[in-house]
């Protein structure tokens, strides 16, 4: 997420993990990254492998290679790694040891800090999840109306890239940073974009101000947003805009779904998958106060534009069934996503009984007698000139 130094300097040794409410992680083993595991396969039974020097840095880069206007790297990601035996290579080898749960790969790097998983069937669902916002956008990437000429744009938990490389292609005179836990990222991205891994959480040190900050469904990941909002107010350009792309949660505008009290299997996923982030201190509503924290911040014109994605085809109107009809996607991917590293490690069910509450949430997200919807925020604010 943001580079703790500057990624032309030499950096710092890596600032603790943040350790209140953390989501144990109980049992699991580290796997290289070497494709990742299906659904159905069984956990890696072999030994851990020898765990990298802790005192690494905490910025990793892209070697770049200039090929025909694109970054080339030598292995899957948007990530390349010198063998010169320095931290670089230490944290380039950790970060790629993946923890490996119940079947899904999550991140080495602040183990535990994000809950979602990081695996190709995960990358896919991003990348498919991406696709929905262009949907909703009418084809754009941001709402903020932003005047001014773009020299410096920042993607806050970029995730596999999509928006990142996107946005690079569209403003060439812009230089990008994205910014994750995992490096997922990939092999050839536009000469004007580098990804950085890094944590958000931890302290902003760095040169470059920007004129817009990005931040795409976000919620869960942080324990603290007053100080994030607060750090990014601090490294935007006076005039600049910061925009977040979220979701509030579960909702319906007759009785066919209810929350609290759950009507079915897939109202009851959602309490559970919510309860379980706000036992870890990182809740899933967080995008209702998105407004009134931007607003605390110093943030102006700060504006809420609401979308929604029906679970199914059920709604008459054709932009919303043709919404609906991905967003289903979305969703039956996203069952187990959201729900078995939570439920196991705070909740401490068994992976058993996630896999039988998953099975009854489908159902239901196919019935479309059941007319929910996820409710997608757009909040963008700026920074007094």
């Amino acid at each position: 997420m943001i580079p703790t130094t500057p990624p032309v300097e030499a950096p710092a040794a890596p600032s603790a993990t943040i350790a209140a409410a953390p989501l144990t992680l109980g049992s699991a083993q580290l796997v290289p990254e070497q494709g990742s595991p299906t659904l159905e396969q069984p956990a890696d039974s072999s030994p851990l492998p020898t765990q990298s020097d802790p005192n690494v840095e905490d910025v990793v880069e892209a070697e770049e290679v200039v090929e025909g206007g694109y970054y080339e790297t030598d292995n899957d990601s948007g990530y390349s790694f010198e063998d010169t035996g320095s931290s670089t290579t230490s944290l380039a080898d950790s970060v790629k040891q993946y923890r490996r749960e119940n079947g899904r790969t999550y991140h080495s790097f602040r183990e535990g800090v994000y809950a979602l998983p990081n695996d190709e069937f995960e990358q896919e669902r991003l990348d498919l999840q991406h696709h929905l916002f262009l949907l909703s956008f009418g084809e754009k990437l941001f709402l903020a109306p932003i005047k001014k000429q773009i020299h410096n744009c920042l993607d806050v938990g970029t995730g596999t890239g999509i928006w990142a490389v996107d946005f690079a292609d569209e403003h060439p005179e812009a230089q990008v940073i994205g910014i994750d836990l995992s490096p997922i990222q990939p092999g050839f991205v536009p000469p004007n974009l580098k990804f950085i891994v890094d944590d958000a959480e931890d302290e902003w040190v760095i040169s470059e101000k920007f004129d817009l900050i990005h931040v795409r469904m976000m919620v869960g990941s942080f324990l603290n947003w007053p100080q994030f909002f607060t750090r990014a107010y601090n490294q935007l350009h006076p005039g600049a805009y910061i925009e977040l792309q979220d979701v509030t949660g579960l909702a319906c505008d007759d009785t066919t779904f209810t929350y609290d009290p759950p009507s079915c299997r897939f109202a009851e996923w959602w309490k559970l998958v919510t309860e379980a982030f706000e036992k870890s201190g990182r809740d899933m509503d967080a995008a209702v106060q998105h407004k009134e924290r931007m607003e605390a911040a110093g943030f102006v014109n700060v504006t809420v534009i609401d979308f929604k994605w029906p679970i199914n085809t059920w709604p008459r109107n054709k932009k919303l069934k043709t919404i609906g009809m991905w967003s289903k996607e979305n969703t039956l991917d996203a069952l187990e996503a959201l729900a078995m590293a939570p439920l196991t490690r705070v909740l401490k069910w068994t992976p058993e009984e996630v896999q039988m509450l998953l099975q009854g949430a489908r159902q239901d997200i196919e019935n479309e007698g059941i007319h929910a919807y996820w409710n997608i925020r757009a909040v963008y604010g700026q920074r007094p000139e």
